[in-house]
């Protein structure tokens, strides 16, 4: 998922995908990004792929925040209140915000239960 727009609110076939990944508790760091010359803003996380030095930009600061994949609550190295995060669980992709977590992916919780409405600005 990491940078789009569109969140499952935790359909089962999701829920099932995401339960296949190990997922730890950690607090957010911003992480570099790779930014394609001429446009603002970071395109897509790096994580050490090979790029094209003449497209695109490796910036140290980058990707400063992401989203819970289920909700869209986003998490960012230092949280505010309703507004961000700054711990989550990841499988070092993708981010799953605690409620989310305990909601859907506990292991004392075997079934999906509605989704509430993330805080957001």
């Amino acid at each position: 998922m990491n940078g789009t727009m569109s969140y499952d609110s935790g359909s089962s076939e999701h829920i099932a995908e995401l339960r296949k990944s190990s997922w730890t508790l950690q607090k957010f760091k911003t992480l570099p990004g790779l930014v394609e010359k001429g446009v603002d803003g970071p395109l897509r996380r790096y994580d050490g792929q090979p790029y094209d030095p003449i497209r695109y930009e490796l910036w140290e600061d980058a990707w400063e925040h992401d989203h819970c994949v289920l909700c869209g609550q986003m998490l960012m190295e230092e949280a505010c209140d309703n507004y961000a995060i700054d711990t989550g669980h990841t499988d070092g992709s993708d981010w799953i915000c605690p409620p989310c977590f305990a909601r859907h992916l506990s292991l004392k919780n075997d079934a999906a239960q509605p989704m509430r409405t993330a805080a957001k600005c």
